[in-house]
C-alpha cells in the first residue's frame, strides 16, 4: 500500500516544516533493523488481536521471546479497554481517511474501538528509548478525525481516547554495574565505543597533531546568516524561496 502525502505518521514532520511533504514525495524509502522489528511486531501484534477477538482461528508465530511477550500485553489491553465500553466494536489495522480534514491524508490505526458513545484510538510502538506521548499527539488527533468522520453518522460519539502502548519505554536497568559484572562474566562487552568530539580529540592528540592527523576529515559549519551592504563581496546564502521551491517546477524538460 502506498503512503499518503501527509501521512499521520509523519505529521510531525509535515505540520512543522509543510514544504517537506513535497520535498520528500519523490525520495526513494529506505529501511533499518528498527524498522523491520517494528514491521514484525506489528504483524504479530495484529495476528493476535485477531485471534483473540475471534476474527480468525490462526495464531501467527513469533520467534522473538520478548516480542511475543509485550504483543500479548498489547493484546490484553486492547481487549481490556473495549470491555470497559458499552457494546464496543474492536477494529484491527482499520485504514481511515483523514482527506476531510487534511487533503491526500489517510493512516491505519493499530487497533480502533468503537462504542455507543466513545472512540479510543490505541497505537503501537515497539521501539525503545524514545517515549513516545498520546497528550497532544497529532498522529492521534489525525486519526481520531477519520474515525469519527467513519462512525459519527453511526453513533453519538461524545468521547475521544487516545492511547500509545509502548511496553518498553520504561524498563530500566535495577543496578548497572551488576549488569555489566554480568555481561563481562559471560565474556562479552557490555559497554559502546563512541567516537571523542573535536575538543576532546584535540585534548588527545594535541593541537598540533590534530591538525596533521585529521584536519582533512573535519569541516566548519556554515555560520548563521547576517546583514551586510550590498558592496560585501562575499557570496549570499541560499534564500528560503531557493530551498523550499517545488522540485517538479524545477525539473528540467
Amino acid at each position: 500500500m502506498s503512503h499518503a502525502l501527509l501521512s499521520p505518521s509523519a505529521s510531525k514532520r509535515w505540520i512543522e516544516c509543510p514544504p517537506s511533504a513535497r520535498l520528500t514525495e519523490f525520495l526513494t524509502e529506505t529501511s533499518s533493523v528498527y524498522a523491520t522489528e517494528g514491521t514484525i511486531a506489528h504483524r504479530v501484534a495484529e495476528g493476535k488481536l485477531n485471534k483473540s477477538l475471534g476474527y480468525t482461528d490462526r495464531l501467527p508465530d513469533c520467534e522473538d521471546a520478548e516480542m511475543d511477550e509485550y504483543t500479548d500485553d498489547y493484546v490484553s489491553f486492547v481487549t481490556e479497554q473495549a470491555a470497559a465500553l458499552e457494546n464496543p466494536t474492536v477494529y484491527v489495522e482499520q485504514q481511515v481517511d483523514c482527506s476531510k480534514y487534511i487533503p491526500e491524508c489517510y493512516g491505519t490505526c493499530d487497533a480502533l474501538i468503537v462504542s455507543d458513545s466513545v472512540i479510543h484510538i490505541i497505537d503501537l510502538k515497539s521501539g525503545r528509548g524514545i517515549k513516545v506521548d498520546a497528550e497532544e499527539n497529532d498522529q492521534l488527533r489525525i486519526y481520531a478525525l477519520g474515525a469519527l468522520a467513519m462512525f459519527d453518522f453511526l453513533y453519538n460519539i461524545d468521547t475521544v481516547r487516545m492511547s500509545i502502548f509502548q511496553p518498553r519505554s520504561n524498563r530500566r536497568y535495577t543496578d548497572e554495574p551488576a549488569v555489566a559484572k554480568a555481561v563481562t562474566d559471560i565474556g562479552l562487552d557490555p559497554y559502546e565505543l563512541k567516537l571523542l568530539g573535536i575538543t576532546a580529540m584535540t585534548s588527545l592528540l594535541g593541537k598540533k597533531r590534530f591538525e596533521e592527523t585529521l584536519g582533512g576529515l573535519t569541516c566548519k559549519p556554515t555560520g548563521k546568516p547576517v546583514l551586510v551592504p550590498v558592496s560585501d563581496k562575499r557570496k549570499e546564502m541560499n534564500t528560503a524561496a531557493d530551498d523550499f521551491a517545488d522540485p517538479i517546477e524545477n525539473m528540467e524538460d
